[in-house]
C-alpha cells in the first residue's frame, strides 16, 4: 500500500516539475533565474517516511533525530548575485486515511517557525548546497502526544510496572556486585565455581530484565487510529540579491509521519 502512495508521490512531483513547479515557486519566471531543489532527510537517509515515534531496538533506544531538508540553491548567469537571509517553515496537515478506512485530518502543528542567519552568498551563475532541520525532535514529539501515541511511562499501570522492573535490575545489580567482592577473596576452588555459577545466574537474570525494561518503555499504552499521516512541509527561503531587493524561493515536500523502524 506504502509503495503506491509513493508512487502516487512521484508521479505527481513530476507532473508539478514539467510544468515549472510553478505552485511551489514565486520565482517561476521566464528564464529560471533562481532555482532551488529540496530533498528531505532522516536519519541522513532521503525520505517520504519520517519517523516520529522512538521504539525500542532490542534492549537499545532506536536511533532517534531531527530532520533535515537538503537544498541545492542556484542563480542563473543573468541574474544578480544573492545572499540567503533567513526561512521560515510551516507543517501543512493532508487528509490522511487512518486504521478504520476513515479520512481524517492529522493535527495542527506548531508554527510557522523562522531561522535566520543563513548567510550563504551565491555569486552570479553560482550554486549552493545546504541543510537546515526542517523537523526537530520537539516537533516530532508533539506530532506523537497530539496525535495520541501514549508511551507506557506516560500511563499510571504501565509506568507502575516499569518501575517494578527497574527496582529488580537494581537489586540484581546490587547482588552481582556482593558476588563480585566475594570472588576477589575467597580462595577455596570449589566455594569458588559456586560463587562464578550464582554470579552467571545473577548476570543473565539481570540481562534479561533489562531487555523486558526497554521493551516495556517503548511500548505503548495507547495506539492511535492514524498510525500514519501526511503533512506538506513547505519551506520560504528569503534572499537579497546584490541590488538590495528581498526575494522568496518557496519549496515543499509532502511526507509521511508515522512509526518506521529503524532499528
Amino acid at each position: 500500500m506504502r509503495q503506491v502512495k509513493y508512487a502516487m508521490i512521484v508521479i505527481l512531483t513530476m507532473l508539478l516539475c514539467v510544468s515549472g513547479c510553478g505552485d511551489v515557486d514565486l520565482l517561476d519566471e521566464v528564464g529560471q533565474r533562481y532555482t532551488a531543489t529540496l530533498s528531505i532527510k532522516d536519519l541522513d537517509q532521503e525520505t517520504l517516511s519520517i519517523d516520529v515515534i522512538q521504539s525500542d531496538c532490542d534492549g537499545t533506544p532506536e536511533d532517534f533525530f531531527p530532520v533535515s531538508a537538503a537544498f541545492a540553491f542556484a542563480v542563473s548567469g543573468t541574474a544578480a548575485g544573492v545572499t540567503l537571509t533567513s526561512y521560515v517553515i510551516e507543517y501543512v496537515p493532508l487528509p490522511s486515511e487512518d486504521g478504520t478506512g476513515t479520512i481524517v485530518m492529522p493535527p495542527i502543528l506548531d508554527g510557522p517557525l523562522t531561522g535566520g542567519n543563513l548567510g550563504i552568498d551565491i555569486a552570479t551563475g553560482g550554486s549552493a548546497e545546504f541543510e537546515i532541520t526542517c523537523m526537530s525532535v520537539d516537533t516530532k514529539e508533539e506530532y506523537r502526544r497530539k496525535v495520541g501515541w501514549i508511551y507506557c511511562s506516560e500511563d499510571a499501570t504501565c509506568n507502575s510496572e516499569l518501575q517494578s522492573l527497574d527496582t529488580r535490575i537494581s537489586d540484581l545489580e546490587d547482588d552481582i556486585d556482593t558476588i563480585s567482592d566475594q570472588i576477589l577473596v575467597e580462595t577455596d576452588p570449589d566455594a569458588l565455581q559456586v560463587l562464578e555459577d550464582i554470579k552467571g545466574n545473577l548476570i543473565a537474570r539481570r540481562d534479561e530484565l533489562t531487555l523486558s525494561y526497554f521493551a516495556l518503555l517503548y511500548s505503548f499504552a495507547a495506539v492511535p487510529e492514524l498510525q500514519e499521516a501526511r503533512y506538506r512541509i513547505r519551506i520560504t527561503l528569503n534572499f537579497e540579491d546584490t541590488a538590495g531587493t528581498d526575494q522568496t524561493v518557496i519549496r515543499e515536500a509532502t511526507v509521511w509521519l508515522g512509526n518506521f523502524d529503524n532499528c
